[in-house]
């Protein structure tokens, strides 16, 4: 399993060291490398286009609504779920599908409201970005509340004001359930990544926001360090399979469930030494191996890490997400 692990390696920029526990948010501030960060540090910002004439950078083609929203004189229109991951700081159960708010209507609303309300003293910051690099921009929103930290991307579409895009982070220790860290880059991709401590589930995602304003999901993925207890293995959005780990060496295995939608889920694995070190061979994907036939008996098919690595690498094709992030 050394490829996938060396491919976990390669597409995770943070590494795993939060402590943590449930799902999802994504926008930030640029860093160094184009990309914003759950710290709130700004480092940077929107990606710059070069005139073909002149031969100069230039900024993203900005939007007067913008400002207008910045001022609390816009509204933004909420289109729903499409693209709204936000969890602990929820716009789902703040906000109505089809309905229209200001900055100062969504702060309100977000803290009387969802999982978590919270009453601290909002701290607001600002940014362009530009999803998909076309050179039109768009409008990061940073919103902190205590220990909570809730993203929006907003792009003017025709004229209009739309949330294409909204992502929760805990910046605090002492946040309840988990520590979420969360990365926008100033080109539209996301990442989300939380590991709630050894011997657990470990989770990330990576996304992207294109040029239209839409939300797609580059790939999710799910690490279980030891397989000590019964895995439930997600067959659909409404379904699990349970594996069980007896009769197998479990406390050197470590389960890799990949993602690209509720109904697309795909199992590996990886086998480790007494120091953690992978020594996964090509014996360990074959039918003849315990865990291979440990997982087909439950119809969950082991794929090889050459096979995953072929899938990210079509879908990244798919979804024009870039090579480098």
């Amino acid at each position: 399993m050394k490829k996938t692990k060396q491919l976990r390696l390669l597409h995770i920029a943070v590494v795993l060291a939060l402590t943590m526990a449930i799902m999802l948010v994504s926008c930030g501030k640029a860093d160094a490398g184009g990309g914003s960060s759950s710290d709130g540090s700004s480092k940077g910002s929107a990606s710059e286009v070069t005139d073909e004439k002149s031969g100069e950078t230039a900024k993203p083609v900005d939007s007067e609504l913008y400002d207008q929203f910045e001022a609390n004189e816009a509204k933004a229109l909420y289109r729903g779920n499409d693209g709204d991951r936000s969890g602990l700081l929820s716009l789902s159960s703040a906000l109505e599908e089809g309905k229209s708010y200001t900055i100062n209507q969504i702060i309100y609303l977000v803290q009387n409201s969802g999982p978590m309300p919270n009453k601290a003293e909002p701290e607001l910051e600002y940014e362009r970005i530009d999803c998909g690099s076309d050179g039109i921009a768009e409008l990061l929103t940073t919103m902190t509340m205590g220990s909570m930290r809730l993203y929006m991307i907003l792009k003017d579409i025709d004229g209009e004001l739309v949330i294409c895009y909204a992502e929760s982070a805990s910046i605090s220790q002492n946040t309840p359930l988990a520590k979420i860290e969360v990365k926008i880059n100033d080109d539209g991709t996301t990442s989300k990544i939380m590991d709630p401590g050894e011997g657990k589930v470990a989770f990330e995602e990576y996304s992207i926001i294109d040029a239209a304003g839409d939300y797609h999901l580059y790939y999710g993925l799910e690490t279980t360090t030891t397989f000590y207890a019964d895995y439930y293995f997600t067959k659909d959005a409404d379904n699990k399979i349970k594996i069980s780990p007896n009769g197998l060496d479990s406390e050197h295995i470590v389960l890799y469930e990949y993602y690209f939608s509720p109904d697309e889920h795909y199992m590996t694995y990886s086998m480790i030494d007494d120091d953690g070190k992978d020594v996964t061979t090509d014996a360990d994907y074959d039918d003849s191996n315990k865990v291979v036939q440990q997982f087909a008996r439950e119809g969950v098919k082991i794929y090889t890490a050459k096979e995953i690595e072929d899938m990210l690498s079509q879908r990244a094709k798919e979804l024009n997400y870039p090579a480098d992030r």
